[in-house]
């Protein structure tokens, strides 16, 4: 059974759809990253999964339970997910390490999930054995991290040649 579920996820402000109908599973201790470009709608997704921006359409479950309509601050208790939007950024090479390495510790202990938003590559690769990949607020790869790499769609849209 999947810890966090999210069916048909969108958000939409008038014609425009920054998110626009993605799912997207995450198994208990799991760690996937979400990439894509700048304006892909990462920030987004991860603000309505955390009940921090209302959704136009669509539901989240976690760990079984319904928790679309829930604020934030409900999901705190005891948290099986972590939901990091860029945590290294800005850092120090010896910072993003020593985040890494506290990273890896809070899922050998705490026994947790975790979905990232991260643009270092080096991290994502490290860290995460899955990459699920948005592109102008639609879902385009999600897979093994080797297997997202060398997909030459992810590689267009990161270069801008994808439509």
């Amino acid at each position: 059974m999947s810890l966090l579920q999210c069916r048909g996820l969108t958000r939409a402000w008038g014609a425009f759809r920054a998110v626009d109908g993605v799912d997207l599973d995450l198994a208990e201790r799991e760690v996937c990253a979400v990439i894509g470009p700048n304006g892909a709608g990462k920030s987004t997704l991860f603000a309505m999964i955390a009940g921090n921006l209302r959704k136009t359409a669509g539901t989240v479950i976690l760990g079984g339970e319904d928790v679309s309509a829930l604020p934030a601050h409900a999901l705190a208790h005891r948290p099986r997910l972590l939901i990091l939007d860029e945590p290294t950024q800005g850092m120090s090479l010896t910072d993003t390490r020593r985040t890494m390495d506290l990273l890896r510790r809070v899922l050998a202990e705490a026994q947790t999930a975790i979905l990232l938003v991260e643009h270092d590559w080096d991290v994502v690769f490290e860290l995460a054995p899955r990459i699920a990949v948005l592109h102008r607020g639609r879902k385009i790869a999600d897979g093994p991290t080797a297997e997202v790499r060398a997909d030459p769609g992810v590689q267009a849209a990161y270069l801008g040649g994808l439509d």
